[in-house]
């Protein structure tokens, strides 16, 4: 079974104009019926230029999809942007509502 290893985030430009995002990574099976995403790991505050290094992995089948949300207490929960990962390594660039993030990963099997 494939495991994805979630492993920097960067910083390029917060979505929220007063301060830090408070990020959280969700994620579902590409496969399932289920509309609802799994409330996923939080990443915590990032700031426009910060790194996180990160040591994340989910197992999963044929491929998986991610979505990056900053997590605003008294309003909806802004999505930054989706990506479906089916094996590899790389990056991938969130830039949905103003925002810009880039995540690195890898897939090992």
């Amino acid at each position: 079974m494939p495991d994805l290893h979630l492993t920097k985030i960067k910083c390029f430009e917060t979505e929220s104009v007063m301060g830090a995002d408070k990020l959280r990574i969700q994620f579902k099976s590409a496969y399932s019926d289920d509309p609802d995403w799994q409330i996923g790991t939080g990443i915590g505050s990032m700031n426009t230029g910060d790194v996180k290094d990160l040591s994340l992995s989910l197992l999963f089948r044929k491929e998986i999809k991610l979505r990056l949300v900053d997590v605003d207490a008294f309003d909806d929960w802004d999505v930054l942007g989706e990506v479906t990962i089916r094996g590899g390594k790389g990056t991938h660039s969130f830039t949905w509502d103003g925002a810009h993030y880039k995540l690195w990963y890898h897939v090992t099997h």
